[in-house]
């Protein structure tokens, strides 16, 4: 039987990750914030900060114990669910990047070209303004804010950053020894239990040399977790390296792929960022240049603005499979029956998404899903795929395809 049983979709972390990060991002953040935002809007900036603070406190109310402990619950309940043994169990830790939620995003170039040319700034700020016809003094008031929030994120990044250059907020470096730990503590003599992936946002700075360390097929991290939806367009100029590297080295991409997601109302997001389409200038350039890029479309668009919008994404990560080897998708997230009911219709009736689809659970995200609890998520999946072989499909042929 190839492979082991694997949860190719989870997040294991607690509430020490969300309140250290948390607190980095009210700290500081919101210094840079109200630059970024239309005059007048700083009281209402200030009100949605406490919104997310109290957001947090009510999760890491439900996130107590250790992530070691999160785990095992969760191997626990896999192998329990689906009758293998719990040695027989691999998951897949999705490391999380939130503290740039708040700021402004990276974006992709207004001319795409996945090597883009670079150009002085003032050459860049100066083309954007003669293009959305600023006045002369609009230009000034821009130039004057571009220099503030430069000054306060230089600021900030000087009683952050390490001697190697990497920006490190408290929250983010102990999940990412947390999850380097349980990589080490968890495959031991190649026998391989936990492939953390490591989350990569290029607006913080060094994180392509911080990947290129610890990112490898023998890990500690075994690849890379992207959140377009937290402020990160897949066509941004940042995270062309990333692709490169990955291409490069066999190194699997999964990427958030949802309408839904982080950040949580009352912050919209960038949603928009999310939809498949975004990549395809990435996929096409590099196999112009014969390079393959292994990505997963993470939760096969389980929710959409609208379900004309859904379908359209599904339809696009479709495309993209047929077009492109590399393109893999997951059902992570499927918290109801009528959700896994959804899929399988779908799944059953199409043979190369049978080739690329992989199985996840979306722990711990799951445990505070407001649709259905924890309890009946796994029951759901062993109910719906029944027939001989097809949770085997999802929960080992594939992940031992994409991993591999």
């Amino acid at each position: 039987m190839p492979g082991k049983f694997t949860d190719t979709h989870c997040h294991i972390f607690n509430k020490d990750y969300l309140i250290e990060e948390g607190w980095a991002i009210i700290t500081n953040t919101h210094k840079n914030v109200p630059l970024a935002i239309a005059p007048g809007a700083q009281a209402a900036q200030r009100l949605n900060i406490l919104s997310f603070w109290t957001w947090l406190i009510n999760l890491a109310k439900v996130l107590i114990d250790t992530p070691r402990q999160n785990m095992d619950e969760l191997v626990k309940a896999i192998s329990s669910t689906f009758a293998v043994n719990a040695g027989d169990v691999a998951v897949t830790p999705l490391a999380m990047d939130i503290f740039f939620m708040l700021h402004p995003p990276a974006d992709k170039p207004r001319l795409f070209s996945f090597l883009t040319p670079k150009k002085p700034a003032h050459a860049v700020l100066a083309e954007v303004m003669q293009e959305l016809k600023y006045s002369e003094d609009e230009l000034k008031e821009a130039e004057e804010h571009i220099k503030k929030m430069a000054q306060s994120h230089a600021d900030i990044q000087s009683v952050f950053t390490d001697k190697n250059g990497f920006f490190s907020t408290k929250g983010y470096i102990d999940h990412f020894n947390t999850l380097k730990q349980i990589s080490e503590d968890s495959n031991r003599n190649g026998d391989i239990k936990a492939r953390p992936f490591l989350a990569v946002d290029p607006r913080r700075q060094g994180i392509a040399d911080f990947m290129k360390k610890y990112v490898s097929a023998k890990g500690p991290f075994f690849g890379v977790k992207l959140y377009p939806r937290l402020g990160v367009h897949p066509q941004a100029a940042g995270l062309m390296p990333v692709y490169e590297f990955c291409a490069d080295n066999n190194i699997p991409i999964i990427t958030h792929t949802n309408f839904d997601g982080f950040p949580i109302p009352p912050f919209k997001g960038y949603p928009q960022f999310t939809d498949p389409a975004n990549f395809e200038p990435v996929l096409k350039g590099l196999k112009s240049r014969g390079k393959k890029l292994k990505i997963d479309f993470a939760h096969f668009a389980c929710n959409g603005e609208t379900p004309q919008k859904k379908q359209q994404w599904r339809d696009t990560i479709l495309e993209l499979m047929e077009n492109y080897e590399g393109v893999y998708t997951d059902v992570s997230a499927y918290s109801t029956p009528d959700e896994v009911n959804d899929i399988y219709s779908v799944w059953s009736a199409d043979p190369l998404l049978q080739q690329r689809t992989m199985f996840g659970t979306d722990f711990d995200i799951i445990l505070v899903s407001p649709a259905s609890p924890w309890g009946t998520y796994l029951p759901n999946f062993k109910n719906k795929f029944n027939k001989p072989g097809e949770m085997d499909q999802l929960a080992r042929v594939v992940p031992n395809r994409f991993f591999s």
